[in-house]
């Protein structure tokens, strides 16, 4: 289809090349050869009578008209993403559809096998696609590129909807032999013993530590820095050291592996997660009945963790 002469089948091109600033990258996003690539950029320059992206080293810099472009046609294709799921009658358990969701391995082990069971029973063409929370997944929520984020509400992007999930609290989890713990965790060891830590991507304080160094005016004695949650109760065995863990987390490790599960010395924050979703997609059928569905999972969560 063409509009002012312009094959609309190249905004699709375009949007991937100002993403990726490379041709090569760019063909590998959209599943196109190196070569039919490069021929949309020349069509694309002829076009816009802009280079678009220009060598520069062995990097390509976008252009002023190519920065300009960049966020119109961002959006021209969440709208037309938009358009095309729209459905007259919506009946979700003849619903064919995937649904992508960014989480933490926390949320992964301990939230989502109920949500797999629940879209199993109520939707079996819904496929689910799960990828794990990471430097780039503000970026990839934004882009429209996945359809849900389920993270902390600091971790959440400021200009899509947010809606509260479920909420845990921390424990502090050790090896069941370890001889450094006579009776529970004082603070006196909380603050001398060895702690493994998790730190989600590159450049971010390890969960809590801002927050214990503000309380406390102390920071603890990290030994172990790992990049997920669920291997903080292996980590701790054999050893003398301990971990602040998701109570649901330590719960569900505890039948694996040999640890104890110990009350904080500490007053720590009721952990919260959100979900997240690209605020054009907020009014889409399937979008709705999802957040509905883990509402619901939610809600058997929160009611378990009252008791």
């Amino acid at each position: 289809m063409r509009f002012n002469r312009l094959d609309l089948n190249q905004l699709v091109a375009l949007d991937a090349l100002l993403r990726e600033k490379s041709v090569s990258k760019a063909a590998e996003r959209i599943y196109l050869s190196q070569s039919a690539m490069s021929n949309s950029l020349t069509r694309l320059r002829e076009y816009f009578q802009d280079e678009l992206l220009v060598p520069t080293g062995r990097k390509m810099v976008i252009t002023s008209l190519g920065e300009r472009l960049a966020p119109e046609v961002k959006s021209i294709l969440i709208s037309i993403q938009k358009v095309t799921q729209i459905r007259e009658t919506f009946d979700i358990s003849e619903v064919d559809a995937e649904v992508s969701i960014i989480v933490s391995d926390y949320v992964s082990s301990v939230f989502m096998p109920a949500v797999v069971r629940a879209v199993a029973l109520e939707a079996p063409n819904v496929r689910i696609r799960m990828s794990i929370l990471n430097g780039s997944y503000l970026d990839r929520l934004d882009r429209g590129e996945v359809d849900f984020v389920i993270a902390p509400e600091n971790f959440t992007h400021p200009a899509h909807p947010t809606e509260f999930l479920f909420q845990d609290r921390f424990c502090c989890v050790a090896w069941d032999q370890n001889a450094a713990i006579k009776a529970g965790v004082k603070f006196e060891d909380y603050q001398k013993l060895g702690h493994v830590v998790t730190q989600i991507e590159e450049g971010r304080t390890a969960l809590f530590e801002d927050w214990f160094l503000a309380k406390y005016g102390k920071v603890r004695r990290i030994e172990v820095i790992c990049p997920y949650f669920s291997l903080l109760p292996s980590l701790v065995v054999g050893t003398n050291r301990i971990a602040t863990v998701h109570h649901e987390l330590a719960k569900l490790y505890q039948s694996t592996f040999p640890i104890a599960i110990h009350e904080l010395p500490v007053e720590m924050p009721i952990f919260k997660e959100y979900i997240q979703y690209h605020k054009s997609f907020g009014s889409d059928q399937v979008s709705l009945w999802f957040r509905d569905l883990l509402h619901r999972v939610a809600a058997q969560m929160n009611s378990g963790l009252k008791q």
